[in-house]
């Protein structure tokens, strides 16, 4: 079974358990898929962002420790104009159902 890529303005990001497999486009990063959300991480590795509820947020990690979310795109991926907001929506929404389907087969 072939994986599955995200696709998010541009930028590409593999599941982090095909890490084996040669993609044609060059990856900006990995995800993780969890139980009710999906991770992404950069080329190095670092959470840059999560995807809950079909909206993506940027994570940033503060001195303490903690994991702080902002409603605006995670780092490594080239920000929305005002007027793609829709797009995102809905790169984000198309992601998540290619997700929910993979889990169904």
């Amino acid at each position: 079974m072939k994986p599955i890529v995200l696709a998010f303005n541009g930028c590409y990001f593999h599941n982090k358990k095909d890490s084996s497999w040669v993609f044609p486009e060059p990856c900006s990063g990995s995800y993780k898929v969890n139980k009710r959300t999906v991770v992404l991480y950069n080329i190095a590795g670092q959470k840059i962002g999560v995807i809950a509820n079909n909206v993506m947020c940027r994570a940033t990690r503060l001195e303490d420790g903690k994991w702080f979310y902002t409603y605006t795109t995670p780092k490594g991926i080239p920000e929305y104009e005002k007027s793609q907001w829709a797009q995102e929506r809905e790169e984000v929404a198309v992601a998540m159902g290619l997700l929910q389907q993979s889990r169904k087969v």
